[in-house]
């Protein structure tokens, strides 16, 4: 057998090994049962808290206006929903808004900031939560392709050709809708994975 034989041979066993490797770690994690199409399943602070402001798994995203940020995990899955948006003629999705600091200085000062802006606590708790799942980095509002986090349209984004889509799609890729707001979307995973930054499922669509 000359080098050349040998060569190829051991190329192919090289490759073998590796997805050999691949199967045996996907195997290894944690089977979860497929995320059913647009259902709510929604990121709650107290099971996560806040990411700081120097976390590292906070990873930049396009944005439409100021820059935005998201957690890692959630940027994966992102990226594998503009992929296969695009091939249906949606391209160049925006996120309005991603990760976010916790805004209120104490449980006072939200509750008059919700009457200054809504005219009542309760008005006010339809559309801005003390604790935000945004806090978590686990949480988008999409900025583009007719949907913006502007509560007075949110009927008319409805009606958006992006958001059926999303309707029908964004549960593969592990997206999940907040239903009273048309452009707010979640990632709910372990909180181990969101902990370590490691992924958890060779499955996007793995419902949590």
């Amino acid at each position: 057998m000359d080098n050349k034989t040998k060569g190829l041979l051991m190329g192919a066993a090289g490759l073998l090994v590796l997805s050999a490797s691949k199967k045996a770690k996907a195997a290894s994690l944690p089977l979860y049962p497929p995320i059913p199409p647009f259902t709510e399943n929604r990121v709650r602070w107290d099971d996560y808290g806040p990411l700081k402001e120097g976390s590292p798994f906070l990873t930049p995203v396009d944005s439409s206006g100021a820059p935005q940020r998201v957690h890692v995990l959630l940027a994966n899955r992102l990226d594998a929903l503009k992929e296969a948006a695009s091939r249906d003629g949606f391209n160049n999705i925006k996120i309005a808004s991603g990760w976010r600091p916790h805004p209120w200085r104490s449980w006072d000062h939200y509750v008059e900031r919700m009457v200054q802006r809504y005219g009542s606590l309760e008005e006010g708790r339809k559309w801005v939560a003390f604790k935000s799942p945004h806090e978590t980095g686990l949480a988008i509002d999409f900025g583009s392709h007719g949907l913006a986090p502007i509560s007075k349209t949110n009927d008319i984004q409805k009606q958006t050709p992006f958001y059926a889509w999303l309707v029908n799609n964004a549960h593969k890729y592990g997206f999940t809708p907040y239903m009273k707001e048309a452009w707010h979307w979640e990632t709910k995973i372990p909180q181990t994975a969101w902990a370590s930054g490691q992924e958890f499922t060779s499955d996007y669509g793995a419902y949590v």
